[in-house]
């Protein structure tokens, strides 16, 4: 088990996608930061049939935040409460990625941060 696909249910019933992968024993985790990276250009257009059944945009640039003491990237969408947040959590070897921030924050909360 490398990953787990999560839905995640916000309070206006709306389902959000999230994504727990587990990062290779042993990965170099500057090596894994830089593949996220340099993944940034594309990941709307990736992740659009996540994200949403109508056409999605990239609003700005990625930039970076902090979730619950994780250092965290994000990107928001011409679409409401749509976006793509990441974050690895070395501590516990696992990169978590969500559809929106509150979907990230639940995540980077089950891994017990």
């Amino acid at each position: 088990e490398n990953f787990e696909l999560v839905v995640y249910t916000n309070s206006a019933d709306a389902k959000r996608f999230g994504l727990i992968a587990k990062i290779r024993s042993g990965a170099d985790v500057t090596q894994v930061k830089n593949q996220l990276l340099s993944w940034e250009p594309n990941f709307v257009s990736d992740w659009q049939i996540l994200l949403s059944s109508l056409p999605v945009a990239a609003q700005g640039q990625f930039q970076n935040t902090t979730l619950y003491k994780a250092a965290s990237r994000f990107i928001n969408t011409d679409l409401s409460d749509l976006g793509i947040y990441y974050a690895i959590l070395s501590a516990r070897g696992v990169v978590v990625i969500g559809t929106s921030r509150e979907t990230l924050e639940n995540l980077i909360t089950q891994q017990g941060l």
